[in-house]
C-alpha cells in the first residue's frame, strides 16, 4: 500500500467523530483471486514516510459480518499506535467466515498482511497478529489460529465457540512475546446464546492441549451477549 494514510474515511457519523468515541476507518479491496473488502484503522501516516511495523490486530465482527463492530472502533487504535484489520463478508457469500465457504476469504486476508502486496499501511510487528473475534467472529478467529498458529501472538474470543468442532491441537504453537500461549476467552453469565457455556467447554478442551501457560477464561457477571463490549 502506498504511503499516506488514510485514503478515505468510513461510515462514522459527525456526532461520533465530535465525541471522539469511535475510530474512523478506510475500506480497501483485497487483491488477488478472493474479492473481499477490508476495513482498516491505523495511525496517520505522512506521504513518503518509510514503512514501519506496528502492533496489528486482525478482528472479525459477529452477526452478518458485513460491518465494522463498534466494539473494535471504541479501541481508538490509531491513538495507541496499533492498526486494526477487519475483513467484511461479501454479500454474495452465504457462508459466515468460520464456515467452509467464507473461511478462505479471511485466511486470504491474513496471508496478505505478510506479503509484499499487503493492504495494510504498516508491517505486522514481530511477524505475528493479535486475533480478536466477537460471537461467530470468535468462532472464526479460533479456526484461523488453529490453521496458522505460527502467525498468532494472541487469541481473544469475546464470546464465541468452537462452532465447527475444529482440531484445537495446533493452538499450542501460539507463542507471544512473553513466551506464553496467550488465549483469552470472555463471555457474560447472562449470554442469550449460552456462549458462556460454550467457552467454559472450550476452556476445558484447551487445558490438556496447551503445554505453555497463558489460557484465561473470564465470565463477566450480569453481562449479556450484546453488551459485553460496551463496558
Amino acid at each position: 500500500m502506498a504511503a499516506g494514510w488514510p485514503p478515505k474515511l468510513g461510515a462514522v457519523s459527525q456526532e461520533e467523530r465530535a465525541q471522539g468515541i469511535f475510530s474512523e476507518y478506510a475500506t480497501v479491496e483485497l487483491p488477488g483471486e478472493h474479492t473481499i473488502e477490508v476495513a482498516i484503522t491505523a495511525p496517520a501516516q505522512e506521504p513518503g514516510a518509510p514503512r514501519t511495523a506496528v502492533p496489528t490486530i486482525l478482528a472479525v465482527s459477529g452477526e452478518a459480518q458485513h460491518h465494522v463492530s463498534r466494539f473494535f472502533q471504541s479501541w481508538r487504535a490509531e491513538n495507541k499506535g496499533w492498526q486494526v484489520i477487519i475483513p467484511l463478508r461479501p454479500r454474495d457469500i452465504q457462508d459466515l467466515f468460520f464456515m467452509d465457504g467464507g473461511f478462505p476469504l479471511v485466511m486470504a486476508t491474513m496471508e496478505n498482511l505478510f506479503s509484499e502486496a499487503s493492504i495494510a499501511p504498516y508491517d505486522v510487528e514481530g511477524g505475528k497478529l493479535v486475533l480478536v473475534g466477537t460471537s461467530n467472529g470468535g468462532a472464526t478467529v479460533l479456526r484461523m489460529a488453529a490453521k496458522m498458529p505460527e502467525r498468532v501472538a494472541a487469541l481473544n474470543l469475546v464470546t464465541g465457540c468452537n462452532a465447527g468442532g475444529f482440531d484445537l491441537r495446533p493452538l499450542d504453537q501460539i507463542v507471544g512475546g512473553d513466551g506464553r500461549c496467550s488465549i483469552r476467552l470472555y463471555a457474560g453469565d447472562q449470554d442469550q446464546f449460552s456462549h458462556d457455556t460454550a467457552l467454559r467447554e472450550l476452556h476445558q478442551q484447551l487445558v490438556p492441549i496447551l503445554e505453555k501457560p497463558g489460557l484465561q477464561l473470564t465470565i463477566l457477571p450480569g453481562v449479556g451477549h450484546f453488551d459485553i463490549g460496551q463496558g
